[in-house]
């Protein structure tokens, strides 16, 4: 990791980028957890900045993203002892945790699939440094944020919708990254292999300008389209025609990433899960809701947490939305309660 203070001052620099974190923290609303008080010493090495880690991911899921394309053009895609696994989805993640493990070796990283420590350490030995200045970043990295190592978590997806990789229903693939701090997300990466198209997103400082404000946005006039899971639309087809009526458009597709994108840059107004989801699968997608002051929560209306002591599996149910779709989301939570049984 770059060291970042000088000699002369790091500790008067360490307080202060503690306390910018609090302050940071406290202006997101989300962060409602009491912070302890400012450490009397704090290794530099226990510290990771942000936009750097924002910059590493950016670069990281394209590289993932390059491994899933390539096995894919040149017809090589293997499913591993008959399951839904492929080597596709080992070597792009492969790439994504040598990368991060390269710049920080202890972070925090949860990731669908797993790598054993040799593997992982030949990987690390043998690929380059991820960018962590990424032009486009040039003004978040101004505004340097550095954060304790321990608040980090990074949840990894380096293959989301396997089932339509293998179908060849590419719109529908993603390779995700997100960053969690004290169990929330905070940074959201979605990349698509065959379009190349990157979306991104740090809560409270920018997002990828595919990402329009909600603000821009007007409530469609078109019946409430809400997208769902295509393996398990029959279920939550029972429930939303309940709520909402038989004139809601009901949009089955695949991937959570997508799905989530497709919320965020309005095409669908609300996305609704009904079974157990890993977290790796709508984390990122979370993060860059936030940003545009949408929310995705369980049908009880909780917000999902993302610590790494936690569960990687959510149950009870997703539903996202923006802002513009708020009442319906609202409508949903209220009702759904006496609808569980359907699930």
């Amino acid at each position: 990791m770059q060291i970042i203070f000088q000699k002369t001052n790091w500790k008067r620099r360490l307080i202060e980028q503690w306390n910018r974190f609090r302050s940071w923290l406290t202006h997101l609303k989300q962060y409602d957890a009491p912070l302890e008080d400012v450490k009397s010493f704090v290794k530099l090495d226990d510290l990771i900045e942000i936009s750097q880690l924002l910059s590493a991911a950016i670069e990281l899921v394209q590289r993932g993203g390059q491994v899933v394309r390539q096995i894919y053009h040149q017809n090589t895609v293997t499913q591993l002892n008959q399951s839904i696994v492929t080597n596709a989805d080992l070597q792009s993640n492969q790439e994504i945790v040598a990368g991060l493990k390269k710049v920080w070796p202890s972070l925090c990283v949860v990731s669908e699939e797993q790598i054993n420590s040799q593997t992982l350490t030949q990987k690390i030995n043998s690929i380059q440094y991820p960018n962590l200045n990424r032009p486009e970043l040039a003004q978040l990295s101004n505004r340097f944020l550095a954060v304790p190592k321990e608040f980090v978590t990074v949840w990894i997806d380096p293959l989301d919708a396997t089932h339509e990789y293998l179908e060849h229903l590419h719109q529908f693939v993603t390779v995700m990254i997100c960053v969690a701090i004290k169990g929330k997300p905070v940074i959201g990466v979605i990349h698509n292999p065959f379009t190349l198209k990157t979306s991104w997103a740090w809560i409270g400082r920018g997002r990828s300008s595919d990402l329009v404000s909600y603000a821009k946005l007007g409530k469609k006039s078109t019946p409430l389209d809400i997208t769902v899971s295509r393996s398990h639309a029959g279920k939550v087809k029972a429930i939303v025609k309940e709520i909402f009526g038989k004139n809601v458009r009901i949009t089955p597709a695949g991937g959570a990433g997508y799905k989530t994108l497709s919320i965020a840059n309005n095409i669908a107004d609300l996305y609704i899960h009904s079974t157990k989801i890993k977290k790796w699968d709508i984390c990122a997608g979370d993060a860059i809701l936030r940003s545009l002051g949408g929310k995705m929560t369980s049908f009880s209306g909780n917000p999902i947490e993302y610590s790494s002591t936690n569960t990687a599996v959510h149950d009870g149910g997703i539903i996202a939305s923006l802002p513009i779709n708020e009442y319906d989301h609202e409508k949903f939570i209220s009702a759904s309660g006496r609808l569980l049984d359907l699930i």
